[in-house]
């Protein structure tokens, strides 16, 4: 029986620490001049598109790098590089 409560144990600690994972995804910003536009609405619930839209990504493309093993191929210098520059561009 032991077995069964560290599994279902475990399996709801997995489950609430995705769950409170979906508090970013919603509105976080003020409603005001400056952030207007910064959501979008589906049904009843308000997203920030940029984590709407960033936070799937990026679990995509660490699993993407993780299966062809792009980052064995690739250096992490350039990496870093091309992040900072993808980064730096997302502002203008």
């Amino acid at each position: 029986m032991k077995g069964k409560e560290k599994k279902r144990s475990k399996l709801l600690e997995t489950f609430l620490v995705i769950k409170s994972f979906g508090s970013f995804f919603l509105r976080h910003h003020p409603e005001c001049e400056n952030f207007k536009g910064h959501a979008i609405k589906l049904r009843k619930h308000e997203f920030c598109i940029g984590c709407f839209i960033g936070y799937p990504t990026s679990f995509i493309a660490i699993i993407i790098m993780g299966v062809f093993k792009l980052n064995e191929s690739i250096p992490s210098n350039y990496l870093i590089i091309f992040g900072i520059l993808f980064m730096s561009t997302f502002f203008f």
